[in-house]
This record gives structure tokens, C-alpha cells and sequence, in this order.
């Protein structure tokens, strides 16, 4: 049943391919279409506590015979011939070959990592999986008691994705392949919005390649997260944009662009700062074109992004007071100056300035000279009225380079500087009104973000739709603007320096002590953390040998919860229920009946302070005589009091 939402979106490309004759269009129009459809149906099913694998099933089932009849109503079947793909390849020259099959080869490596690898990202771990873990026992997508609660607050909309696949397969086997489709899908909307600002074939060449190889990209093409999701839809978003700006509105552009933004804001709250810049320009220019014929389309397009996200503003309302809620955590500045916007700007600029392999001195010179330069501007690096970090800590921004939620992106950064030097010098392209306002309104996208948004060391990877949407303008830059030889050399070095990206991944890598090949995969899920492995086996041992089928938690926030469900029930061989107890944050109001009558025979206590007993219920729990060995993240098991 797992293949069934993969062929809704093979037949959704093939019918919108048999219109518009444009298999990178159809491309983005189905996921859109596709994205929208999970995200309606999981509302829906929801409503009524519907999520399971016979709804999931039949709603997929019909959706493909629709579609499929359609198909065969108009005869839309994508006959691409691959002599004639072969053909198109031969006539292209040997640096273009060269990084057409480059491209392919690092894509299909990220697909290897994807296929092999189980989630085993640190936020997946805490928040991600656990969060759809908990909508499949509750059959439903409604907030509920959770001492952790981004995994209420934060946006849904690609974990609605991996809970259908998670259904569907009865596993975590497919939930890495959202990502990496994704990362396809933006490589082929890259390329077409370098079409939409001139690029020729070489460019668009070059964008694709310049989109394959930003490092932080490639670290996340394998995971459960959002990055290359979201940046997904803010490529169609902006793609739309740019096909109404070059034209003018209708609807069938109008319902794409505020879908993508739609399914944007829904997936990552970034999405509202990356997207805000281009919105206005969207506006302005259509403006201009309609005057007050402007308004349906606005209208429309507002109804059809709150329509998206009206089930998430709604719960997050009820529990928390607010349809934007991040409680407890305020991720946004506390402060808005001149000096403070200049020191998020050079702290965010930081973690792509200095590439890994340079000595150590010229790093620690970077470090020095920034901190240097916050104190001209009197203010504090790490403070915590514009950081996200525990203070007392030493600014640095000497980071794991291949860690996936610290890495950098260094020669795409350097490729954005010279993009924007080039394109200010050039006469042509500064004469170029399109291209230059594509330009500032995506710099101005960054810069807005750092305005916003407190800074942190883990900030690399929320700057991928902005590395994304720079890379057309790069690519431009690399086919007209450097001579041939000086852009074969650049876009060759971006292609090498992608290789310990792919090999090295600091959690899936290919090569090394602890591949991925070597390594068992329930091993996999404790990549990050190999210590917690031992404690959480034992502890399910331990809940196997009780015959405990009902299991409370309570956690610091940020626990690894996801594995302890894994581990809990490969022991049992059979789903145990699982939820959160003692919890004192708002989303207590979110009990149910579930949750009233929840009679726990053992209780999980994870990163806390050890306790000899706990009561949860009015009921006593006594510590086991188990012992935990990962003194950093404690684990303890408590069972009933025997009376």
C-alpha cells in the first residue's frame, strides 16, 4: 500500500504533462497538488479520528482510480523516449555530460544513504517521530499532553507526509525519502526558475549542479526532516511568483503560488520570512497590472493558504492562545536596533565564512575579528535577548563540518558574494530590472531573517531555501559572466568539495568506522547518541519481561523519545501504548478520555534527575532495580507500588 501515494503523484505529473507540455512544470504542479491532497485528507480524517491504515488505503485507493481514469479518458501517459533523451545528451559537450552524470551520481548517493539508513536525526528523534507516533496511537492529528511542545506547535505539514507513509508501511523505512524526493523536486525547480531569469541551458546546467552540491543540502537529502521540503514549496511559491510577474495573474497561478505558500508556512514558520519579500513584489507588480482587479486573486489566494493551515491555527489556539504559538520558547528578538541587526547579519554570515580545511589560525583570526567588531558595536555576541544559546558559553564558530545541524556552506557562500559584486558591476545585468529585483528581494530575504530570528549555532541549515533560491543567479553568473575556463574550474571545485559530504555524513556514513553497511540498524537510530543505546534496550527488556503493555513518559524537554518507542516495541513484538504523564505545560488541557483513564503499569523517566519514587494518578511508582549507565541522560523505569 506504500506505493500508492508514490503512483497518485506519477499519475498527477503524467496528466498535467499531457496539457501543458512541460515535464519540469508538471513536476511542481503535482507535488503541489499532491501535498495539498495529504494535507486536506489528514484534516478530514482526523475530524472523526479516522487516521488508520483502512482510511489511508481507501483514500488513496480512489484518488488513483480517479486519476488513472483520467488518464485514460485523455490518453495522458508520459512516452518519454529514452533515444530521444540519449540523443538530447549526446549533443551536449563534455563539461555538460560531465556534470549532468555528476549530478545523477550524487543524487543516486543520497538516495543509497536513504534507502539503508533509518531516521536518526537529533530533531526526528525529539520531536518528528515522536509527534507521529503519537497521531497514529490517537488516530488523530489533535494536540495532546506533551512535555515537549514543539512537537505540537511546530508546523505539520511534512511529518502529515511521513505519517501517511508511516501507516501505510507499517514502518519508518520510507520516512528518509520525503527529503531526497524533495531535494529532486528543487532541482528541477531551480532550473526552472534560472529558465525564468534568462539562464541559457548552460546555466540551468550549472544551477542544478550548484542546488546538487550545497553541503548542508546534501547532509539533509537523507533525513526525516523539512529542509529540502520546505524549501520546496517556497521554490514553487517563488517559481509562480515569477510566472505571474512575467506575465500577469490567473487563477490557475494565483491557486499555485498560495497552495506552495500555503503548504510552506505549514511545514516550517521560516516560510513566512523567506516568502514575505517575494509576496511583496508578487503584489506591487500585480498591482499594477489589475489595479483593483488585484483583489479576487488576493482574496483567493488568502483563503486558499488559510484554508491549508486553518487546522493547525485552530489547535495550536485551543491549547496554547495562539495560532503562532512556540510556547515556551520565544525564537524571535527580544530587541531590534541597528547594532543588534548588524551583529545577526555577521553571526548568521559566520557560519559559511570560513571553509573547515583552513588552518586553524585563520578561524580562529574570523572568530576574533568578529568578536572584535561586536564589541565596536557594544553588543554582547551570546546575549541572550538575540541568542539561542546557554549562557556563559564562548562564541565560536569553528562547528563539526560534517555535522548535519552545524555545517556549513562555505563555497556557496563565497558564489552568492561574487554573484552579487558581478551582477552590481555588469552594466548589462544591472540594467537588468527583472534580474536585479530577483536579487534584492532574495538578499533581502536573508536579511529580513536575521532581522527576526534569534541567532544560533544551528542556523546553517534554516539558510537552505535561501542557498536554493541563490542558486539560479550563480548559475547565471557561471555560464555569461566568468570566462568558460574560470567556471569550468569553479563548478568542478564545488563537485569535489561535495565528496566528504557524501562519504562523511557524521550520522549515515557511507565510509569509515560506524558505515552504514557495518552497522545494525536499530544501531543507526543511536548514531548521535551511542551511549543511550544500552539503556534504552534494557529498558525495554525490562518492560518485556514485566509483560507491561502500557507505558507512561516523563522527559526533559528534547529527549530522545522516538527510539524508546522503537526499541519498546521490536521487544513486545506488537504496538504498546505510550503517553506522556505528570505534564505541567499548557497542553494538559488537551487530555482526553484517552489520557483521563490512562492506568500506566510502568513509567519512563528520561533526562531528569534520578528519583527513588514518583506519583502519577494518585498512585505511587517505585524506582526499578535496573540501573542506567548514560550518567549525561539518565533513564529510569518505575513500576507500582505493591500494596
Amino acid at each position: 500500500m506504500v506505493a500508492l501515494p508514490f503512483i497518485a503523484v506519477i499519475l498527477l505529473i503524467c496528466l498535467i504533462y499531457s496539457k501543458y507540455h512541460s515535464w519540469r512544470d508538471a513536476v511542481l504542479a503535482a507535488s503541489v497538488i499532491w501535498g495539498v491532497f495529504i494535507v486536506l485528507t489528514t484534516e478530514i480524517l482526523s475530524i472523526f479520528s479516522w487516521i488508520n491504515f483502512t482510511s489511508l488505503s481507501l483514500i488513496w485507493l480512489v484518488l488513483n482510480a480517479i486519476l488513472l481514469f483520467a488518464c485514460l479518458r485523455y490518453k495522458a501517459f508520459c512516452n518519454i523516449s529514452l533515444n530521444q533523451i540519449f540523443n538530447k545528451y549526446r549533443k551536449l559537450n563534455i563539461l555538460n555530460q560531465l556534470l549532468i552524470i555528476s549530478t545523477i551520481i550524487i543524487v543516486l548517493t543520497i538516495g543509497l544513504i536513504t534507502a539503508i539508513t533509518p531516521p536518526n536525526n537529533w530533531d526526528t528523534m525529539s520531536y518528528v517521530m515522536p509527534r507521529i507516533m503519537h497521531w497514529i496511537q490517537n488516530h488523530s492529528v489533535n494536540h495532546y499532553p506533551t512535555h515537549y511542545t514543539p512537537q505540537l506547535y511546530n508546523g505539520p505539514g511534512a511529518e502529515f507526509i511521513l505519517m501517511h507513509l508511516q501507516i501505510l508501511s507499517g514502518g519508518d523505512y520510507f520516512n528518509n525519502l520525503i527529503q531526497w524526493l524533495s531535494l529532486i523536486a528543487c532541482l528541477i525547480g531551480s532550473s526552472l526558475i534560472a529558465k525564468q531569469l534568462g539562464a541559457n541551458l548552460r546555466g540551468q546546467i550549472f544551477t542544478v549542479v550548484l542546488c546538487a552540491t550545497i553541503p548542508v543540502g546534501i547532509l539533509h537529502g537523507s533525513n526525516s526532516k523539512n529542509t529540502w521540503v520546505v524549501s520546496l514549496w517556497l521554490i514553487c511559491l517563488v517559481y509562480y511568483s515569477l510566472l505571474m510577474i512575467k506575465t500577469r495573474p490567473s487563477w490557475r497561478l494565483v491557486l499555485g503560488a498560495s497552495s506552495s505558500l500555503g503548504l510552506a508556512v505549514l511545514t516550517k514558520g521560516t516560510s513566512y520570512i523567506y516568502a514575505l519579500p517575494f509576496l511583496i513584489w508578487l503584489f506591487v507588480v500585480s498591482a499594477q497590472q489589475l489595479r483593483l482587479k488585484v483583489f479576487p486573486y488576493l482574496i483567493g489566494g488568502f483563503i486558499t493558504t488559510l484554508v491549508i493551515n486553518s487546522g493547525h491555527y485552530i489547535r495550536n489556539h485551543l491549547v496554547f492562545g495562539s495560532p503562532l504559538s512556540t510556547y515556551p520558547y520565544k525564537w524571535s528578538n527580544d530587541i531590534y536596533t541597528i547594532p543588534v541587526f548588524i551583529s545577526n547579519v555577521i553571526r548568521n554570515i559566520s557560519l559559511h565564512l570560513i571553509p573547515p580545511f583552513l588552518y586553524n589560525e585563520i578561524r580562529e583570526f574570523s572568530d576574533r575579528l568578529i568578536i572584535g567588531i561586536h564589541k565596536f558595536l557594544q553588543v554582547d555576541p551570546l546575549d541572550t535577548r538575540t541568542t539561542l544559546m546557554e549562557p556563559g558559553n564562548q562564541f565560536s564558530t569553528q562547528l563539526p563540518p560534517l555535522l548535519e545541524e552545524t555545517a556549513g556552506n562555505h563555497f556557496h557562500f563565497w558564489f552568492v558574494i561574487l554573484a552579487i559584486i558581478l551582477i552590481i558591476a555588469n552594466r548589462k545585468y544591472r540594467q537588468n530590472h527583472f534580474l536585479v529585483i530577483y536579487l534584492s528581494t532574495t538578499v533581502a530575504s536573508f536579511l529580513l531573517f536575521c532581522l527576526m530570528i534569534k541567532w544560533q549555532i544551528f542556523h546553517s541549515r534554516l539558510h537552505l531555501p535561501f542557498f536554493v533560491l541563490f542558486c539560479p543567479l550563480i548559475g547565471i553568473i557561471f555560464s555569461n559572466l566568468l570566462k568558460p575556463r574560470v567556471s569550468q574550474y569553479l563548478i568542478l571545485l564545488v563537485l569535489l568539495m561535495a565528496i566528504p559530504y557524501l562519504g562523511l555524513n557524521d550520522r549515515r556514513p557511507l565510509i569509515g568506522s560506524g558505515n552504514i553497511f557495518t552497522n545494525d540498524r536499530v544501531s543507526l537510530y543511536f548514531a548521535a547518541r551511542i551511549p543511550l543505546k544500552e539503556d534504552y534496550l534494557g529498558v525495554a527488556s525490562l518492560l518485556h519481561q514485566q509483560r507491561c503493555e502500557k507505558i507512561g513518559i516523563i522527559q526533559r524537554p528534547d529527549s530522545w523519545e522516538y527510539p524508546l518507542w522503537v526499541v519498546i516495541n521490536k521487544e513486545a513484538k506488537k504496538v504498546v501504548e505510550v503517553r506522556d504523564v505528570n505534564v505541567e505545560n499548557p497542553s494538559n488541557v488537551a487530555q482526553n478520555s484517552e489520557y483521563k483513564n490512562f492506568d500506566p503499569c510502568a513509567i519512563v523517566r528520561m533526562g531528569l534527575q534520578p528519583l527513588p519514587q514518583l506519583t502519577v494518578n494518585n498512585q505511587t511508582y517505585i524506582n526499578s532495580k535496573w540501573q542506567f549507565t548514560y550518567a549525561f541522560d539518565p533513564t529510569q523505569v518505575f513500576f507500582k507500588e505493591q500494596k
